[in-house]
């Protein structure tokens, strides 16, 4: 098909928006589950060809950080190993020095989520070793990730940092998949707009020139002869009323005429050769009857 560029636009924004949307819905359904694992990025997503292509649309770009912050929270469940943590009363003096220093849990520089997204599991490990240079725990006189330490870092990530990232993750996700389905909506009621308006178009051209009416109204048994002239889509009747509907399917016609007054609703069938139109009427104010129409002339190319 000769189709118009802003469709042949439309169409691809609305299959990349609905690739993101059910990407997104995936990492959705994976994030939300209660288990501390996730699978592998590899399992989840498409090919990079396929990542590129969807990517070129600028409000879909944020399925980017989206896929590395999935990568990197992926791996480092998979590289977490619980350690026991001793029964002391140290870790807790550890968990509330981090939660009273890094109170920002949003994207701010010193933000646990900003030090993960620019340094991976590296930064967040090296961070949680000043507690150990900024207190005099005996452990600070030994080589660093004695098992303490490295039985706490592994606790506080497992219990405090990996379910906030997941949980920030899931927000992101759960907004690119609304802006997502949003885009698709929007892209797929303008396709459907220009589609509808080629089937006026097609009803109009078909239906185009001047026709001789004659309608029988049931109500009094009174005929009325009229002329009706369809113009072309591109062009207004000129001196009356034109159909506010016109559907063809085959060879059924359905007009429907609006009126200060209320609305008409025509079912016509065309024959001989698109020469006839024969069928009924219903008005909304009460009159019903039939319709037989033939053409007069048609519209010049």
């Amino acid at each position: 098909m000769n189709l118009p560029a802003e469709i042949i636009e439309a169409i691809i924004s609305y299959l990349k928006s609905l690739a993101v949307s059910n990407h997104a819905q995936l990492f959705r359904e994976i994030l939300v589950k209660p288990t501390t694992g996730i699978p592998p990025l590899s399992d989840v997503i498409p090919g990079e060809a396929h990542l590129q292509w969807i990517m070129t649309h600028s409000t879909l770009q944020g399925l980017k950080p989206i896929i590395d912050g999935y990568r990197q929270v992926s791996a480092w469940s998979h590289m977490t190993t619980s350690h026991p943590i001793p029964p002391d009363e140290e870790f807790a003096k550890f968990a509330s020095y981090y939660d009273q220093t890094y109170q920002d849990w949003d994207e701010s520089p010193q933000s646990w989520t900003s030090l993960f997204t620019r340094h991976g599991q590296k930064g967040i490990e090296d961070r949680l070793l000043e507690y150990w240079k900024t207190t005099n725990h005996p452990a600070t006189t030994h080589q660093p990730f004695l098992p303490v330490q490295d039985a706490y870092t592994q606790h506080y990530i497992e219990t405090r940092l990996l379910p906030m990232f997941r949980m920030t993750l899931l927000t992101k996700t759960s907004e690119l998949e609304a802006t997502a389905y949003g885009k698709s909506w929007e892209a797929w009621q303008k396709i459907q707009q220009w589609q509808q308006q080629e089937q006026i178009n097609s009803a109009s051209t078909r239906l185009c020139g001047t026709w001789r009416w004659v309608v029988h109204n049931h109500q009094n048994h009174g005929d009325r002869k009229m002329t009706v002239t369809f113009s072309p889509p591109d062009q207004s009747s000129p001196s009356q009323i034109a159909p506010s509907a016109i559907e063809i399917h085959g060879d059924t016609v359905y007009l429907k005429w609006t009126f200060p007054q209320g609305v008409q609703e025509d079912s016509l069938l065309l024959s001989n050769n698109d020469s006839h139109l024969e069928g009924t009427f219903k008005n909304s104010l009460g009159p019903h009857g039939s319709i037989s129409g033939k053409r007069l002339s048609t519209c010049q190319p």
